[in-house]
């Protein structure tokens, strides 16, 4: 991005910045979550009798680490785009109608 003519080319500069704080905002989740993985195993060590207060520490770092390993599932090239989806009831009837409504209610949550 330091080049002198990387701004030359637009649509190929807008991808390379988006891509570089896609990275970027990833990194900094990683390190957020070493930092306080590595602080709360340092208190265990300094004082193990605060077992119940590190597990609690250590919940959020969990629930992020399950997001995190979520996101490295969709690397594909679309993955980060939005998707849309229709759903049509067709001529089915009363039925088809009810069956459409069901899937949009599951899709919507």
């Amino acid at each position: 991005m330091a080049a002198p003519d990387f701004w030359d080319d637009q649509v190929s500069a807008a991808r390379v910045t988006t891509e570089h704080a896609r990275a970027s905002r990833k990194l900094e989740r990683y390190e957020r979550l070493r930092r306080e993985y590595e602080d709360a195993k340092e208190l265990y060590e300094l004082e193990p009798e605060l077992e119940d207060e590190v597990a609690e520490q250590l919940a959020p770092v969990r629930a992020e680490l399950g997001r995190l390993e979520e996101d490295a599932l969709f690397t594909g090239q679309y993955d980060a785009g939005d998707a849309l989806l229709e759903i049509h009831a067709g001529t089915d009837g009363t039925d088809a109608q009810d069956w459409a409504e069901m899937l949009l209610r599951m899709y919507a949550r």
